[in-house]
């Protein structure tokens, strides 16, 4: 079990605890919290009965274990070293472990030791218990956790994650704590079917307990009721993080009326362990125990189930993922398309992996083709699966697309899970579709891609896009995409607008700015707007509509960007008249504080980079303001941030100084953008006012490498300041200006930094050499800029025979 599925269980038990109501009612409001139905415990014993003939681990004659076990290799693992290695490589694993009969361990009560050869499991930490003495020890290792917990919570000073258990659950205070300390690790509901298969004391009451969580996940509800999802065509990014704080906030256990109608809790069992089922089956944690056989796991459904009708909707889920467990994992790209589709799987881990493989070279793909199997399993993980899931990409083109529009609606099952449903082959169609034709193909014929993917919804939209592909034939797809552009969702435009050779987008930009001049996009995204304006970036007609639209919305700073870069300033300076409003804002609170920062770096690197005599004397003018002031703590560190980045993802996509080195830009276009930096470190240089109070104090508490651990100067200044933050900065800056054999001798002498604990001495001279580079660099910048050669006090320093400025 390695650093993610620790992560993953710690998210479990979150998730459960509010679940069980760890959450306390909102001080003043008076709780009235739902109560499942008592059980019988020989009905809950029934059905852990039904789950060990479909295949868990059967607790009878087995013996209890507190303390930490350990797995010792004894050679090489037989699984891949995410798996047994990953878990053989932790320190150990601490609580109630179960060893049965036949003497394999179930970790944490929760997962087996089986079928991890090459390993054996040390247990000289571990003291057998009697059933009678497992409550108790669970109180004792549950202390043992908190009090851990808190350590840390105390190191990185910050409050406690854990929520206390309420009062008001009832039972003994030894099962709540047993089930505390449960939800530590993993599956709750098999653990307690470990515990009732033993007999342990009261262990119909933890069961009981258990019973009640899938109530609170919406996932698991619609799987149990058939509840209806959406077709996502791509991974969703990962919101899990967010859906448990939202179930924390949403379900915890006093807000739901004590009226509600709730299943009784043998059931609610039933279903808690049918899910248990259905994650081992779909490869997610919980793993409670080894996958399954196909015929096994057939087992489980109908076990599960016993004589009640309660699982119509997971017994035709599980049905599907064992039919899914069947198929193969790979499959040629010779092979027929349906069967390509059948094969074809990409969630959200593989997709991480195949955005890792564009990134490794040709030569690192190559060597790991050419290795063995036991080669490859030493091999990173991450390039190993990579290279594995090329070779079963589904291949797709745009001669496929008649066929795959005819297998829509193939009810098949295939590998694919989406949100961690089932899909059909026809639904894989839909989505290889997707990739063929870059957009939501629902989108083409209006319907709805967040629509509910119901058999009725299913139907219309086969119908449609067999209509639509009909019409089609012949035209070429380009052709015909362009002129759908109107139906699109923004995101698939920006899809068009990026892919197919050079021809075929400058077709999409010419429609989609006609699109564009009388249907502009409502309040658009700008991450997606910026994709399409960096993609269509010189194109007249396209740069003409955008500088139309009003400066509004969500992407208002991105338009103002845009509209600096073509020569109209007029939106920027209205932004930067209210960044400087803002400033006079006092609050040191600091989102607030690092709002203002990022607002003045974006706009220190947009003048930068649309220098003019105004935003150089505006820029100059901010020096020369209070720095003891909210306002000079926002502008320094904002000067200590790179001149080559602005924070907003979206202006960085269309208006940054990385593009003008990325695209060739002109030598004139690069030293122009030099010009307003150097003024300002020039001009800082030469500002003898003492060092803010409040640099002090933040230098006296951040972490400093090893070479700044020597005490700071006495009586430092702002020059002092600007001469440090300089030294790490100007290589960049300076290039442009600069030969290559100037350049290699600077930088050299650059990287020495200044010594912010010598004298005066030292340090003025450090400075004069700064101040003389930049006297020396700065009016070509200025030339290049169509700004004035001269700036007072930066320029017109004496030269010398530093070595800075002997190039």
């Amino acid at each position: 079990m390695g650093v993610a599925t620790r992560l993953a269980i710690a998210g479990i038990r979150t998730w459960c605890l509010a679940l069980m109501g760890a959450v306390p009612a909102l001080a003043g409001v008076a709780a009235a919290p739902a109560v499942l139905p008592e059980a019988d415990p020989s009905a809950l014993r029934i059905v852990v009965e039904h789950a060990i003939a479909a295949g868990l681990s059967d607790a009878g004659g087995g013996t209890l274990y507190q303390g930490t076990i350990r797995l010792v290799a004894a050679g090489q693992p037989a699984l891949p070293a995410h798996g047994a290695a990953a878990a053989a490589s932790e320190p150990g694993y601490t609580g109630l472990h179960l060893q049965l009969a036949d003497g394999t361990w179930i970790v944490d009560l929760t997962w087996p030791t089986t079928g991890l050869l090459g390993y054996r499991v040390d247990a000289r930490a571990a003291r057998a218990l009697a059933l009678d003495q497992v409550p108790d020890a669970a109180v004792s290792l549950l202390a043992a956790v908190d009090a851990g917990a808190a350590d840390r919570a105390a190191d990185a000073q910050a409050p406690p994650a854990r929520a206390p258990w309420p009062a008001q659950v009832t039972g003994s205070a030894a099962i709540g704590a047993l089930q505390r300390l449960l939800l530590q690790t993993g599956d709750l509901a098999v653990a307690s079917a470990h515990l009732l298969r033993l007999g342990l004391p009261h262990s119909e009451l933890l069961a009981g307990r258990s019973a009640g969580a899938w109530i609170w996940d919406p996932g698991s509800r619609a799987l149990i009721e058939g509840w209806p999802s959406t077709l996502q065509l791509h991974a969703l990014p990962d919101q899990g993080a967010a859906r448990l704080a939202a179930a924390i906030a949403a379900h915890a256990w006093s807000e739901v009326p004590a009226d509600a109608h709730l299943p009784d809790r043998e059931t609610s069992f039933r279903h808690l362990l049918a899910l248990s089922f259905y994650h081992q089956l779909i490869g997610a944690w919980p793993r409670p125990f080894l996958p399954l056989p196909p015929a096994a796991a057939a087992q489980a459904v109908l076990a599960l189930e016993a004589d009640q009708p309660g699982l119509p909707a997971l017994r035709r889920e599980l049905s599907g993922l064992v039919a899914r467990a069947g198929l193969p994992t790979a499959t040629l790209a010779t092979s027929p398309l349906a069967q390509r589709l059948a094969v074809w799987c990409s969630d959200e881990r593989e997709q991480h992996a195949l955005a890792l493989l564009s990134h490794l070279s040709d030569e690192v793909l190559d060597a790991i083709a050419g290795q063995s199997e036991e080669e490859q399993s030493r091999t990173p993980d991450d390039e190993r699966d990579a290279w594995l899931l090329s070779r079963q990409g589904g291949g797709f083109s745009e001669a496929d697309a008649g066929a795959l529009v005819a297998l829509l609606d193939d009810e098949r099952p295939c590998r694919w899970l989406d949100q961690g449903r089932l899909r059909t082959v026809g639904d894989n169609a839909l989505r290889a579709l997707d990739a063929v034709l870059g957009c939501d193909p629902r989108s083409l014929v209006g319907h709805d891609p967040q629509a509910m993917w119901t058999d009725a919804e299913r139907g219309t939209t086969i119908a449609a896009l067999r209509r639509w592909w009909a019409g089609a034939a012949g035209m070429p797809l380009a052709t015909t995409l362009a002129g759908a552009l109107g139906r699109l969702t923004l995101e698939d435009v920006a899809r068009q607008v990026r892919r197919g050779p050079a021809k075929s987008r400058a077709v999409v930009i010419a429609q989609l700015a006609s699109l564009w001049r009388t249907s502009p996009p409502v309040d658009p995204q700008p991450e997606l707007l910026a994709s399409i304006l960096a993609a269509g970036k010189g194109h007249p007609a396209l740069t003409r509509v955008v500088m139309t639209w009003p400066v509004a919305g969500r992407a208002a700073l991105l338009l103002t960007a845009w509209r600096l870069m073509h020569g109209d300033s007029q939106a920027f300076d209205a932004y930067w008249s209210a960044a400087l409003a803002q400033r006079q804002d006092a609050g040191t609170e600091p989102p607030a504080a690092m709002a203002r920062t990022q607002s003045l770096q974006t706009i220190l690197v947009l003048a930068a980079h649309a220098p003019s005599p105004a935003h150089l004397g505006r820029v100059l003018a901010l020096l020369a303001g209070p720095w003891e002031a909210p306002a000079g703590r926002d502008l320094l560190h904002a000067l200590t941030r790179s001149w080559s980045q602005v924070p907003d993802q979206a202006v960085m996509m269309v208006c940054g100084p990385w593009e003008l080195h990325a695209k060739g830009a002109s030598l004139v276009a690069l030293r122009a953008a030099a010009a307003l930096p150097l003024a300002v470190y020039g001009t800082l240089l030469a500002d003898q006012r003492p060092a803010p109070a409040w640099w002090l104090e933040e230098q006296a508490v951040s972490p400093r490498s090893a070479a700044e651990q020597r005490p700071l100067a006495d009586h430092l200044r702002l020059c002092d300041i600007a001469a440090a933050i300089a030294t790490r900065q100007l290589p960049a800056i300076i290039e442009p200006l600069c030969s290559a054999e100037d350049m290699q001798h600077i930088t050299a002498v650059l990287l020495g930094g200044i010594d912010l604990g010598t004298g005066i001495r030292a340090r003025d001279a450090a400075i004069l050499a700064l101040r003389r580079l930049i006297a020396r660099v700065l009016p070509l910048a200025c030339a290049a800029a169509a700004l004035p050669a001269a700036v007072p006090g930066v320029t017109d320093v004496p030269q010398g025979g530093d070595s800075l400025s002997s190039f």
